[in-house]
């Protein structure tokens, strides 16, 4: 049986705690990485949201990054990850934070919240799992090395 290299973990993420911090877009993980895409703001859905999520922003320090995790476009990504007949995603272009095993210093899943949590140097990194399928992801995790912690 082969096993797969990547597997989309969740359709949405938060950076931190702050609520305009939060995104829709697939995270994606695999033995050496995890992908976040950007897709939407989830603060700023509509124009109102949009409005009050640039004044909040404004007024917030940017997002530092622990070392080794980058931003890139999708479309900057190695052939080699997107050309991968497992890459989950259809989507060629928009904005991709790569967060290196290096960079993670504990996977952590808290029922309560229904996140994983990528906890980094700088942040917590929340990615929402489905609603359905949570045992495969945290199978495939702990099958590519990733040791997953209750909270």
């Amino acid at each position: 049986m082969r096993i797969a290299k990547y597997l989309k973990i969740g359709k949405a993420f938060h950076l931190g705690e702050a609520v305009t911090r939060a995104f829709f877009g697939a995270a994606v993980a695999s033995h050496e990485s995890f992908y976040l895409v950007v897709s939407g703001s989830g603060f700023g859905v509509t124009p109102l949201g949009a409005l009050a999520a640039d004044v909040i922003e404004q007024f917030l320090k940017p997002i530092e990054f622990a070392p080794g995790v980058r931003v890139s476009d999708l479309a900057r990504l190695l052939e080699e990850v997107t050309g991968d007949p497992d890459w989950p995603l259809r989507a060629h272009e928009g904005l991709v934070i790569v967060v290196p095993r290096e960079a993670v210093r504990a996977v952590r899943y808290s029922f309560w919240k229904w996140r994983i949590y990528l906890c980094t140097e700088t942040m917590d990194i929340g990615i929402e799992p489905p609603l359905f399928g949570r045992k495969q992801v945290f199978a495939f995790l702990r099958d590519r090395g990733w040791n997953v912690e209750g909270l």
